[in-house]
């Protein structure tokens, strides 16, 4: 799935997503990433939703991070409430999807330049 065509080369675009791959701003990536408007980090502490330590995760956002989406992988899980509670109280909203609508909504949310970081699973 194409997401984007064009860029102005300053900020962190989603190219494209397929199972098991992402592509931003040019880079493929097979494993978990963290981005930003501006960063790509891989996440080596999770190869699936199920092995995600939110706490760790809640550490590594930057601050002023208003929403945390999170791609499942191909279909859509549950967080725990007691997580989307510890983040709230953060101030962060937290969203969890599957990772092709993840990637759409970070390039919406993204371009209407909000605090948002995406913690995506291919």
């Amino acid at each position: 799935m194409l997401l984007q065509k064009e860029s102005d080369g300053s900020a962190t675009t989603i190219k494209s997503y397929q199972p098991g791959e992402i592509n931003i701003s040019g880079n493929i990536y097979s494993q978990p990433v963290l981005i930003t408007t501006n960063s790509v980090t891989e996440y080596d502490k999770a190869n699936s939703f199920t092995d995600l330590d939110f706490e760790d995760i809640a550490s590594l956002l930057p601050d002023g991070t208003e929403i945390l989406l999170v791609g499942c992988g191909e279909k859509h899980q549950l967080v725990p409430a007691k997580e989307i509670e510890k983040m709230n109280k953060r101030g962060v909203a937290i969203e969890v999807m599957a990772t092709r609508q993840a990637c759409h909504t970070f390039q919406v949310l993204n371009y209407e330049r909000r605090n948002v970081v995406a913690l995506l699973i291919p």
